[in-house]
């Protein structure tokens, strides 16, 4: 395990020598200053961020049946001008270097996609750093992504990555359902703030961290709450009125660990589609009239909100696409008894409407004689909408 962890640690900072080039003992040394004083780097590891190495073993310790679909967010912001590890002269800006990185074939090669890219037209909420891009990529398992990422050529590709970026936070994340099912939203018929020449669609992406305990003004009437669960009440009532402006969920995702970053935390990603600013606008309006920012305000130690032009989006079927079990990629322990339904038809492979031990995920292998309360060998779907139900309320 350890023998992989450093593998993986070397993988990410790729430090290949110029082919054929020689580089000045003075540019070397200017490289190692600027890359050994940059906050949260590590000898061996990534220059922009700080390699979270219990994450990488992690990912590594899951065994085949649980290693299951994820989507790897990348927040990044570039260097201004390009530094390569082998301290070789460039005009390169960081975002030129970066271009030169592109691993299309390698994700491919693995069966990974770009399920999402999009440029930061406006950094919302967050401290530094002002994040420029965000990409987020399905990869069909972790031994997946730890087969390309040991792959020489991608390593030798790698360094113009590194070259590129000044600081950037890469996590696991797994997609969850929303509190409510998409039957229960607001219907969207039509668009009452359409897109324009001047006032284009864009995607709304919130990164937040919750508290352990939601934190009401003082002298409040609520009861105590994790803020998960003031979070969920926020998104009752954002979801209830999205269709009303036209917008629609995109994607909600748990954050499963940071591999990369700057040794923060982060709780769950969030991403909505807006058909305009004037219907983002009419949202918060809307919002305000209620006491759902109450909620919300109470439940976030950190948040990161991104307005981002979306350049590739195929969020909504990467998220839908079943894997090679045939399951789709919402994680197997979302408690929301609305999925029981889709949840028993992507295990169901022999469509007899109960779920066997042999078609049961790992988590649910594991607790299959409680779950399975009339013994008869399958969970059915009353069955699957109990525990859902026990799981949401515990």
């Amino acid at each position: 395990m350890m023998r992989l962890t450093v593998v993986i640690f070397l993988v990410l900072c790729a430090s290949c020598e110029s082919p054929g080039g020689t580089v000045s003992g003075e540019r070397r040394e200017m490289v190692a200053a600027q890359n050994g004083s940059r906050e949260g780097g590590q000898a061996g590891g990534p220059t922009f961020g700080t390699l979270n190495t219990i994450q990488a073993m992690r990912m590594q310790s899951l065994s085949p049946q649980e290693d299951r679909p994820f989507f790897m967010l990348n927040l990044v912001k570039y260097r201004e001008q390009a530094v390569y590890p082998d301290g070789r002269e460039t005009n390169l800006t960081g975002r030129e270097a970066d271009q030169q990185y592109s691993p299309m074939e390698f994700l491919a090669a693995v069966g990974a996609e770009i399920a999402y890219a999009g440029a930061v037209e406006a950094q919302l909420a967050g401290s530094e750093p002002t994040w420029e891009t965000v990409a987020i990529v399905r990869y069909p398992s972790r031994a997946k992504f730890f087969q390309m990422t040991t792959n020489r050529q991608y390593q030798a590709r790698e360094q113009h990555k590194e070259a590129g970026l000044e600081i950037s936070q890469v996590m696991v994340t797994v997609p969850v359902p929303w509190v409510i099912s998409a039957e229960q939203t607001a219907a969207v018929n039509d668009i009452p703030f359409p897109a324009t020449d001047q006032d284009k669609a864009f995607t709304l992406l919130d990164l937040a961290k919750y508290k352990d305990v939601a934190q009401y003004p003082a002298g409040n009437v609520e009861p105590e709450r994790s803020g998960r669960e003031a979070m969920d009440l926020f998104e009752q009532a954002l979801l209830a009125i999205l269709g009303d402006v036209g917008a629609r969920p995109i994607m909600k995702a748990r954050v499963e660990g940071v591999l990369i970053g700057d040794g923060r935390e982060w709780s769950e990603l969030r991403m909505i589609h807006f058909p305009s600013h004037s219907a983002y606008r009419e949202l918060r309006n809307k919002l305000r009239s209620g006491n759902a920012r109450y909620h919300r305000t109470a439940a976030i130690e950190d948040i990161y909100t991104l307005q981002l032009k979306p350049m590739i989006d195929r969020t909504e079927e990467s998220v839908a696409r079943r894997d090679e079990n045939g399951a789709v990629s919402l994680g197997s322990t979302s408690p929301d008894p609305s999925r029981a339904p889709m949840i028993l038809g992507s295990l169901d492979k022999d469509n007899d409407s109960k779920i066997s031990e042999s078609e049961a995920p790992a988590d649910m292998k594991q607790n299959f004689a409680f779950i399975d309360t009339n013994g008869d060998g399958g969970i059915d779907l009353a069955e699957l909408r109990k525990v859902l139900t026990m799981m949401r309320n515990r």
